[in-house]
């Protein structure tokens, strides 16, 4: 597939993992939030800063975290909806661009929260 026949999806996935370095984090973040809400994925926490909707987004992961076993993991199945997996995959490639910092651990969040609700992908497991 050339560069001239990407869908819009996919020059979003291509700008992101472009653009994907720590030295580009604000730019990172600015992009992923606004292609992630077009996705249909709510991702404006990526860029506030107020603590305490951080705070809520750990316990909502934590609280999934206990409910779901190990036996409800391993049948999850693969995940069908293509809009949800670019997503995870722009969560995923974002994971470079805030590592050492505190959204580090809320996108890895994220990219769980996906695919237990959506299905499992490769990048699931960075999740």
């Amino acid at each position: 597939k050339t560069n001239a026949h990407l869908s819009v999806d996919d020059a979003y996935l291509l700008y992101m993992r472009s653009i994907n370095s720590q030295k580009r984090t604000p730019d990172a973040l600015s992009i992923a939030s606004g292609v992630l809400n077009k996705l249909g994925v709510e991702a404006n926490w990526l860029h506030q800063g107020e603590s305490a909707a951080k705070d809520r987004f750990r316990a909502k992961t934590q609280k999934l975290a206990k409910k779901i076993s190990c036996k409800h993991l391993a049948a999850l199945p693969l995940i069908s909806d293509q809009r949800k997996l670019k997503a995870i995959k722009i969560f995923y490639w974002l994971l470079i661009a805030v590592y050492g910092t505190d959204l580090h651990e809320l996108v890895s969040g994220k990219i769980f929260q996906l695919s237990i609700e959506y299905g499992l992908c490769e990048e699931s497991v960075n999740g």
